[in-house]
């Protein structure tokens, strides 16, 4: 975990709003002015207590180090935020995280310090997600996070990056969502996701 210090006032006043304008760097790929920003709010979060936030901290620090394919970085911020979460068994703040995350938590699982609640962390994520899966054409979770990332415009590679899978995988999860979807390629695909993710919202780092 990180220990930088506060850039301004009004940066460590705002910790938690400020956590939702990284999530919005990640998207833009600016990663060196989220990683500013994570460092500058951490002080604050662990001065004031505020375990929430510093577990929010270290998982949205998790995602922009996976986004930039910083593997050992992510999986250590997640298991920090794992370890943060343990004693208080917070969960809310992992299930409220998107389902793209789950391979993160996974890996991070494998190595917490409370195994059992790591676990059992991974457990209720997949069981949080497992009934939308089943309104959606018939496809599995991972298609349905492959064709999330369709809806966005996300290339074959982004969305192997996002998800930690080849992007060889990635191709062969859409021509199984054709198959399903009844359609001929990306642009088909695109236009008959936000009917289906619409009725498939899921809640979850699951």
């Amino acid at each position: 975990m990180r220990s930088g210090g506060a850039s301004s006032d009004s940066v460590t006043s705002t910790g938690i709003p400020l956590l939702l304008a990284v999530r919005m760097l990640i998207e833009q790929e600016r990663y060196e002015r989220g990683v500013e920003i994570l460092d500058a709010i951490w002080p604050d979060a662990v001065r004031t207590r505020r375990l929430v936030a510093q577990i929010e901290n270290q998982i949205v620090r998790a995602l922009l180090e996976a986004r930039r394919v910083h593997v050992n970085d992510a999986t250590n911020a997640m298991r920090d935020a794992l370890d943060l979460a343990a004693a208080p068994r917070y969960v809310r703040v992992f299930l409220e995280e998107s389902p793209s995350g789950r391979p993160l938590l996974e890996r991070a699982a494998s190595g917490a310090a409370d195994r059992a609640f790591a676990d059992r962390m991974v457990a209720s994520c997949e069981t949080a997600s497992r009934p939308a899966t089943r309104t959606v054409e018939g496809l599995s979770e991972r298609e349905l996070e492959v064709l999330r990332l369709v809806a966005s415009d996300a290339s074959n590679q982004d969305a192997a990056r996002k998800l930690f899978i080849a992007a060889s995988t990635v191709k062969k999860h859409l021509d199984n969502i054709y198959a399903k979807l009844a359609v001929r390629g990306r642009v088909e695909t695109s236009a008959r996701a936000g009917a289906a993710v619409a009725g498939a919202q899921t809640v979850g780092v699951c």
